[in-house]
């Protein structure tokens, strides 16, 4: 009974963590503009949805009460983002609830949701430049990669914009399978490091093990990193009012 309680206790905590996940980097990296962002977003959302349903005995009212309260917090907290990426996360859910109530949380079916969830985010981007710009967007661009083979006397006509697709969907299935083979590690490998710190702590010889000063290095690294990413998405985007907007509404 105190294995169960601990692990519901975990709930809470991991839907906050997707949560900030989604409204703050999410916000962030559609303001920047930064591309692919999908992959890090939706990798994000299988590491956290593999480790609801792992810690979870109804997965699916767990994984769908936590989605939407992502959603309404991500619209409260960056309502800039656009309305594919709301769409993005309730599929990442509703797939990783379906998945994880009939078919159990193991190794395969992991990489399948993690496969899934970012294919479904690869071509939802495909689908919303389709749905504005019209079949011609395609045309444009086997065209214009054709006139470049001509301009270099290569007669080969193919459809480039096949081509990529291919390519571009395959790299986020890679990237889905590889998301999913480690979020299906990361339970047993934070139970283990949990276990590890308790064993410390009742030995009292944590502070021994855990010099200050590692702790202090440990500490001022992960500061540096964030302070290189904000200042990098600073530099590289012209939307710092946005960016500023969201790290603010973040933090409050």
């Amino acid at each position: 009974m105190q294995t169960i309680t601990k692990k519901q206790d975990l709930i809470p905590k991991l839907t906050a963590i997707w949560a900030v996940s989604e409204s703050a980097l999410g916000g962030i990296l559609h303001a920047a503009k930064i591309p692919f962002s999908g992959i890090f977003l939706g990798s994000f959302s299988v590491f956290v949805i593999t480790f609801l349903a792992f810690n979870s005995t109804n997965k699916w009212k767990t994984i769908v009460q936590a989605t939407f309260l992502v959603v309404l917090l991500k619209a409260m907290i960056s309502p800039h983002s656009p309305i594919m990426a709301y769409v993005a996360v309730v599929f990442q859910g509703i797939i990783g609830a379906i998945i994880y109530q009939f078919f159990g949380v193991n190794k395969l079916t992991s990489m399948l949701f993690g496969g899934i969830a970012l294919l479904e985010s690869a071509f939802q981007k495909v689908f919303t430049l389709t749905l504005i710009f019209g079949m011609n967007i395609w045309e444009a661009f086997n065209e214009f990669f054709n006139s470049i083979l001509n301009s270099i006397g290569t007669e080969i006509n193919q459809n480039f914009a096949l081509i990529f697709l291919s390519i571009y969907g395959l790299v986020y299935l890679i990237v889905g399978i590889f998301a999913g083979f480690i979020a299906i590690n990361l339970p047993a490998k934070v139970q283990q490091k949990y276990i590890e710190i308790n064993n410390l702590n009742l030995d009292k010889k944590f502070n021994s093990k855990l010099p200050k000063k590692k702790k202090f290095t440990k500490k001022w690294v992960f500061i540096l990193g964030i302070l290189i990413f904000t200042i990098s998405v600073f530099v590289l985007t012209q939307n710092t009012d946005k960016v500023w907007f969201t790290v603010l509404r973040t933090a409050i």
